[in-house]
């Protein structure tokens, strides 16, 4: 990558996108999607063997770099190096393919629970919402140079990650096998989550006092 990995640009350099159709741009989504759901699933095969986060995402090719002016060489999917938006930043992939392992073990658990409200349902549902809200934002502010504002949202999403964590106390769970491993990779992915927010956010105060 290029010391402006981090930056958002209209100008994708060769104007490539200058000509894109409407139709050029859905195929383009739907790369992005794919490679969420890549993502998604060496998540839920390679974190339960044993690999990290940071493995998993150097991995699939959308390893997030230890500093904002990391200089890595181009080893990711061609995707990566298409028009620069934020539908193909790693921490974009990242954070949407681990939602996306968050809901579905989660739906699962709700399920096979005879005890779960339709309330909590709901506001499970509501914060995971805001966690990926608040994600998005955070990735959109450093693009555009507010690393304060970055660092704002991580926190946020940080503090409902905690709150998630309170909420799934409450909820009866099934005592058989399926749904405690479902439960052991549901506090994974929350820990994960959150311990990467809290890195992002040290990144962008760490990359904020370099002005």
């Amino acid at each position: 990558m290029d010391d402006n990995f981090y930056e958002y640009s209209d100008n994708f350099g060769d104007g490539e996108s200058a000509s894109w159709t409407e139709r050029d741009w859905r195929v383009y989504l739907k790369k992005a999607d794919d490679e969420i759901l890549k993502f998604a699933a060496a998540y839920s095969l390679r974190r339960n063997r044993g690999m990290s986060l940071e493995e998993i995402a150097q991995y699939t090719g959308w390893a997030i770099p230890e500093n904002f002016d990391d200089d890595s060489d181009e080893s990711g999917p061609s995707f990566a190096y298409e028009p620069w938006t934020i539908f193909n930043h790693p921490i974009f992939i990242v954070s949407k393919g681990l939602i996306r392992c968050l809901r579905e073990h989660l739906r699962r658990v709700i399920e096979e629970s005879d005890g779960t409200t339709g309330i909590q349902a709901w506001n499970l549902s509501t914060e995971i919402a805001s966690i990926e809200n608040c994600l998005e934002l955070a990735i959109n502010s450093t693009d555009l140079g507010e690393d304060t504002l970055a660092r704002c949202n991580y926190k946020t999403a940080a503090f409902k990650l905690n709150a998630i964590f309170s909420a799934l106390s409450k909820i009866p769970v099934p005592d058989t096998p399926e749904a405690k491993e479902r439960m052991k990779r549901i506090n994974n992915i929350i820990m994960d989550m959150r311990q990467l927010c809290l890195d992002l956010s040290d990144r962008s105060r760490v990359q904020n006092k370099k002005f």
